[in-house]
C-alpha cells in the first residue's frame, strides 16, 4: 500500500471542509448562527474598546468564544469525521496537535491580551466548527428535506412489531 503525502492529507481536509459551503444553508448557518450570534460577547466587548476599554478584553472575550467553538468541534471531529477517513492517523495527529497548541495559544493570549492570537485561534476555532459539521445533514436544505420524509416514512414501523 502507497504511503499518502502530507499534500494529500491536507487536500483530503480541504475537501471536507470546502463541501459543505456549496450548500447556501450551511454558509447562512455559520455566518449567522456561529459567526454573529455565536460572537455576539466578542462584538459587545468591542462596543466596550470603542467607547475606551482595553483591546485586551476584545481578545480575551475572542479566545473564549474560540475554546468554546473548538473543544466541542474537535470531539465531533474525532469521533464523526476521523473514523470515516482514509488517513485516520494522520487526521489524528494534526487535529490533536492544532487543537493542543490552540489551547496552549489561548492561555499564553488570555492574561496578555494578544489580539493577532486570538484573532488566529478564531479563525482555527471556526475551521474545526465546518470540519465537525460536515457532514452533518441537518445543515443542508435538500438532506434536512430528505431526512424528514424518511422519518415520515418510518413512522410507526416500530408500532407494528409489538
Amino acid at each position: 500500500m502507497e504511503h499518502p503525502s502530507f499534500s494529500e492529507v491536507l487536500k483530503d481536509l480541504y475537501l471536507k471542509s470546502i463541501e459543505p459551503c456549496k450548500e447556501p444553508s450551511f454558509v447562512l448557518y455559520f455566518i449567522f448562527m456561529v459567526v454573529i450570534f455565536g460572537g455576539i460577547g466578542v462584538f459587545l466587548s468591542l462596543w466596550q474598546y470603542i467607547n475606551g476599554e482595553p483591546l485586551k478584553y476584545v481578545s480575551q472575550n475572542m479566545m473564549t468564544y474560540a475554546v468554546a467553538l473548538s473543544v466541542p468541534a474537535a470531539l465531533t471531529i474525532f469521533l464523526h469525521i476521523i473514523p470515516h477517513s482514509d488517513y485516520k492517523v494522520s487526521h489524528i495527529i494534526m487535529t490533536f496537535s492544532v487543537l493542543i497548541l490552540q489551547i496552549i495559544a489561548v492561555c499564553f493570549a488570555f492574561w496578555d491580551g494578544h489580539f493577532m492570537v486570538a484573532i488566529v485561534c478564531t479563525i482555527i476555532s471556526w475551521c474545526y466548527w465546518i470540519l465537525a459539521n460536515s457532514c452533518n445533514s441537518s445543515l443542508g436544505d435538500k438532506s434536512y428535506h430528505s431526512q424528514i420524509k424518511k422519518d415520515l416514512q418510518n413512522h410507526g414501523s416500530k408500532w407494528d412489531n409489538n
